[in-house]
């Protein structure tokens, strides 16, 4: 049996599924036995049973008296940190670079995964047939980018990276499987409400760590708004009720979940849990029995808040504003009406809620609670429609419908106004007067601010109303949290530039180093924290016995944890381009260097230095590397590189294009060609090196190469060139070409005859041979034309 074959015969990838990755475990520590029955329990217990795994686990572990437990994936902050490639679970291991990249390609270019996903395959694809093109051998079949895959990878590491950010967790579960799609949304929906309300925590307080906003305006008023264009195809039923706010009771807001657009034998305007029941009347008709049981609840109280505006027919008369709300529902409509966003008044997004019904009053107080539930908004408010907000809190304010609490006691303080966009819109007389910002009565407070940051944000998302459409609940929830946090990160500036800056500043101040324990130092510090940092820091300070512990514990709280990552793709990119002075490469890659690893060696720094510096500085600055033991040896040679550099390289490179160029005086047209020299001329004239060719033309001579330029015969240069341009190697084609360019553009007969030399490639002023005092001819005392040298030349 050849087994030699076998060896170098190729290997077809095998794809398992998560029930036999499963199996393959539990064979490894369990009887055959107890996992038969694992299975029996996994196919009879219903997937919707909450916690089906630890069920199936307590069972098996009481009948065969076991302590098994079901194992669950967890992600710290050093494996976001130090890791570079991913791995969930399936057969696809991703590099976080990727991740990164398709990151900005959300921000900046809009992309869809499906058309990141698409494109990635392509360019594999192609690049793959390019190299089996030139190569002979054929290679392993290549494994393409999963979309659904690449998709929930994505969501999950930045689902943990947000939680790493604005918490102190340093580690996050995950689902088991990524790929089971039941498991994920399970997930989703565990976390949605932890998502959202360390959003809106972090935002509504990013005024502590952001210095890119203008202190001036930002967070003094927030703007409510819908954006109707994010929508998506949502389940028809309605009477899904939100109960989380005590002071509005069961406010309608709809089922979010997407309907079955593609099973059989079902209602395709509903979703699964909101199917109808089909009963058999006595005609034999079929009749869902689906109870609208508070169909018109939101709509009879915005008209109670309107009901100066209402006729005697019930309908709203012509005296109310033609821009209202009225929470009114189309029966027709079968996508989301997108959602409600508040913004604060430097742009920033601090909450939104996605609405399956039309924007009603209380589906408006409702979002605005629930963010007064996890965070702080200002006493100062814009809304497009704020004059029925208006009306209504004035309407049903101490009702059932609107409780008197703490809370909503808010509500009664808040001043409001119309955005100036849509001001222009209202007729009513209350909207001409106390509901324009810039009425008396606001004592300014709407003066410098924008209040149109809403449409300028929504101008924005709505770039990505491809992607929501792709979404279906919780993970469209999931999108929408990480998507407004980078675009909120956008907005103020990424934090950790302002951390380090505040960092940095509190060590010049305080003239701190990692060993003091100046316990002044650290009060310094806690004047200069507010609100959670303030918490945070009395929490913690029992632990800070010297300034390295607490910029420790500072870096781990507030430093991002995918900043890192982007740096160091940078640093491996970051190269010494042609024309940057050496100082502006070193710092940049010194401080690159630093923000990764505050601690980094100088050895390393000097490594990456090296790594992508020009090489011309390179073969210099090896000879001194067994003297640049530090950091600063390192820069002074450099610096030294760089003045001999600037001194001698460009001087030499200009004196020759100097001398090849025609003088100012001769015209346009003869010169050109030389304004802009190819550099290969400067560089292959000074350093020839073919031995042949450097002997005939630089040997036993004093004169400087500017000398021989101006003092060779024509026809002898251009003979030599024509003679040996085929002997020459090929690096030196570029040389002779330019060389003989240079030759054939200058005419022969530009200049007279030198009256001192006799050639005709010079003036008579610049010529080399002149005498400098006296006569130009022979440096007697008499005057040039009056030479007895010169008959020869008249």
């Amino acid at each position: 049996m050849d087994h030699s074959n076998q060896l170098t015969s190729p290997r077809t990838p095998v794809h398992i599924t998560d029930e036999e990755h499963t199996l393959i475990l539990m064979l490894r520590t369990m009887p055959l036995d107890e996992i038969i029955y694992v299975m029996m329990l996994n196919n009879f217990l219903p997937i919707e049973l909450p916690r089906k795994y630890d069920h199936i686990a307590n069972i098996i572990n009481l009948h065969f008296k076991k302590s098994y437990e079901v194992h669950k994936k967890f992600i710290t902050v050093e494996s976001i940190k130090n890791d570079q490639f991913i791995y969930l679970n399936g057969n696809q291991v991703f590099d976080q670079n990727l991740l990164i990249d398709f990151e900005q390609q959300l921000i900046q270019n809009n992309v869809s995964f499906e058309g990141y996903t698409s494109a990635y395959n392509s360019k594999i694809q192609l690049i793959e047939k390019r190299q089996n093109q030139k190569s002979t051998t054929a290679t392993d079949s290549i494994t393409l980018l999963d979309e659904r895959y690449f998709q929930m990878t994505w969501l999950l590491i930045n689902v943990v990276k947000f939680l790493f950010m604005t918490t102190n967790q340093k580690v996050s579960n995950i689902p088991m499987s990524v790929r089971d799609v039941d498991e994920c949304n399970d997930y989703f929906s565990k976390i949605q409400l932890e998502l959202y309300k360390n959003f809106v925590g972090f935002w509504t307080q990013h005024q502590r760590f952001t210095k890119r906003c203008n202190p001036t305006t930002c967070s003094k008023v927030f703007i409510v708004d819908g954006h109707q264009k994010a929508n998506r195809l949502v389940c028809q039923y309605k009477d899904v009720f939100d109960n989380s706010i005590y002071e509005l009771g069961p406010v309608q807001m709809g089922c979010l979940h997407s309907p079955l657009r593609k099973a059989r034998n079902v209602d395709h305007r509903y979703c699964q849990l909101h199917q109808p029941k089909i009963v058999t009347s006595v005609n034999d008709e079929s009749i869902p029995i689906h109870q609208i049981v508070l169909e018109n609840k939101e709509t009879t109280l915005d008209k109670l808040a309107l009901m100066e505006y209402v006729d005697k027919d019930g309908h709203y008369d012509d005296a109310l504003c033609n821009v209202f709300r009225s929470g009114i529902n189309s029966k027709l409509k079968i996508s989301s009406y997108g959602f409600l966003a508040t913004f604060l008044s430097c742009s920033v997004i601090v909450g939104f809620t996605e609405q399956p019904c039309s924007e009603g009053m209380r589906r408006v107080l409702h979002h605005i609670l629930t963010i007064l539930r996890f965070g702080q908004l200002p006493n100062a408010m814009c809304y497009d429609c704020a004059c029925t907000l208006k009306l209504f809190i004035n309407r049903h304010f101490g009702s059932n419908e609107l409780k008197s609490t703490d809370s909503t006691q808010f509500l009664t303080s808040l001043a409001m106004a119309i955005d100036r966009f849509h001001v222009k819109n209202h007729k009513r007389p209350m909207c001409k007067t106390v509901m324009r910002p810039d009425h008396p009565c606001h004592n300014d407070i709407y003066a410098s601010i924008n209040t149109q940051v809403a449409e300028q944000g929504f101008s924005y998302l709505s770039k990505f109303k491809n992607s929501f459409r792709g979404y279906s609940y919780p993970k469209s929830t999931i999108f929408f949290t990480v998507l407004f946090h980078f675009k909120n990160c956008t907005t103020t500036g990424h934090p950790l530039e302002d951390v380090k800056r505040f960092l940095k500043s509190i060590k010049n101040i305080a003239k701190v180093n990692e060993e003091s324990n100046n316990h002044e130092v650290l009060e310094i510090v806690r004047g200069k924290f507010i609100q959670a940092a303030g918490l945070w820091f009395d929490n913690h300070e029992h632990i800070f016995k010297k300034w390295s512990d607490f910029e420790t514990a500072f870096r781990n709280r507030y430093f991002s944890t995918t900043i890192i990552h982007k740096k160091f793709a940078k640093l491996k990119q970051r190269t010494h381009l042609s024309d940057e002075p050496a100082t502006s490469y070193t710092d940049d890659i010194i401080n690159l260097c630093r923000d990764i690893d505050p601690t980094m060696s100088d050895s390393i720094i000097i490594q990456y230095l090296m790594s992508g510096i020009n090489p011309e500085f390179r073969k210099e600055l090896s000879r001194h590397q067994s003297c640049m033991n530090s950091l600063d040896e390192f820069l002074k040679y450099t610096k030294i590189q760089q003045d001999l550099y600037d001194t001698f390289e460009k001087t030499r490179q200009l004196a020759i294009v100097t001398t090849l160029v025609e003088p100012i005086e001769s015209k346009q047209s003869q010169f050109t060609n030389y304004h802009s020299p190819n550099p290969s001329v400067a560089t292959t004239i000074k350093q020839p090196t073919n031995q042949q060719y450097y002997t005939q033309y630089h040997d036993n001579s004093t004169e400087s190469s500017m000398k021989k330029w101006n003092s060779f015969p024509q026809h002898q240069y251009q003979s030599r060139i024509s003679t040996n341009k085929a002997s020459q190697p090929h690096e030196y084609n570029s040389y002779f070409k330019t060389a003989y360019f240079i030759q054939q553009s200058v005419p022969n007969s530009r200049f007279n005859n030198c009256r001192i030399c006799g050639r005709n490639n010079h003036r008579t002023i610049d010529c080399f041979s002149k005498c400098t005092t006296g006569c130009f001819k022979c440096g007697g005392s008499h005057h040039f034309r009056q030479c007895p040298m010169l008959q020869n030349f008249q």
